[in-house]
């Protein structure tokens, strides 16, 4: 059953090519660590292989629209914020 687990987390790299993805065999959850720059401890985790997949977009759309923000310029209050979910 593991090995069922373990090629279900390299279709879900060859799926998501920035992230580097585990099954926890003691956990039993999917872990995602992104191969791509992002505030240290960015780290997704899930049960199900499609909530995975769900958090790491989530995580990448965020990332994107702090990058933006940060583009963009300054917070009015002079500071720059990014957040990872």
């Amino acid at each position: 059953m593991e090995h069922e687990y373990a090629e279900t987390a390299r279709q879900l790299e060859r799926d998501h090519p920035d992230w580097m993805v585990v099954f926890g065999v003691y956990s039993r959850q999917f872990v995602a660590f992104p191969l791509f720059p992002a505030p240290p401890r960015t780290i997704v985790v899930a049960t199900y292989p499609g909530a995975l997949s769900a958090r790491m977009r989530e995580v990448e759309r965020g990332l994107k629209s702090a990058r933006r923000d940060l583009a963009s310029g300054p917070q009015a209050d002079g500071r720059t914020q990014i957040e990872a979910s």
